[in-house]
């Protein structure tokens, strides 16, 4: 209900119930991104963009402890509201954002031909390495083999990167969904951190061999 509310722009069965006014000033961002949800924040509503099939989707959501959430994407015209179990549940925070980017909005958002990406295995040498994200302790550690790139991550079993472009990838995190990596090149060709994109929120490694 409030999430539709706010899709109106305050209205509800066209009756005005909160000023337009009020709304758009809700969803603005007013904290900037954060280091770790990497996402915007208003009156208590965060606010994310994502790139689905070459559209950029702004979403402005609600989130509640151990995963409850209000999605709101006022171009496609949708309201998605996801309850979760917080027992027992530490990254059920991040999931519901991950079944949304990843499934509900490309399956709304018209679709692009699909393409083969190819990438060279000397270019493919550029992102292994060493990564950490420091402020956990996090290390992460990207080698490749042939023409294809593996990722070994904490508490997770050492797999295998899809490319979605040159410095976009895709890793499959069981029991989660699909995590995009994204490797960070400075001016001089050099990659020198790798953004992990858990739905909206984001940590990002630095490269340290």
């Amino acid at each position: 209900m409030i999430g539709y509310l706010f899709l109106r722009g305050g209205k509800w069965n066209k009756k005005r119930i909160v000023s337009k006014a009020w709304v758009d000033e809700s969803v603005k961002d007013y904290a900037g991104q954060d280091v770790f949800l990497g996402t915007g924040y208003g009156y208590q509503w965060w606010y994310g963009k994502s790139k689905i099939n070459e559209q950029i989707v702004e979403t402005f959501y609600a989130a509640g402890h151990g995963g409850q959430y209000i999605f709101v994407c006022p171009s496609l015209d949708c309201v998605a509201v996801v309850t979760s179990k917080w027992i027992g549940n530490p990254f059920g925070e991040f999931r519901p954002q991950m079944l949304l980017v990843n499934y509900i909005l490309p399956a709304m958002v018209s679709p692009v031909s699909p393409e083969v990406i190819k990438i060279e295995p000397s270019t493919l040498d550029r992102y292994a390495g060493e990564y950490e994200f420091q402020e956990w302790k996090l290390k992460a550690t990207v080698r490749r083999q042939a023409d294809r790139l593996y990722i070994d991550l904490p508490k997770s079993a050492e797999k295998e990167l899809s490319p979605m472009a040159e410095n976009l990838f895709l890793y499959s995190l069981k029991g989660y969904g699909d995590v995009r990596l994204d490797f960070i090149v400075d001016g001089n060709g050099k990659i020198t951190q790798l953004v992990a994109y858990f739905g909206y929120a984001n940590i990002t490694f630095r490269k340290v061999s």
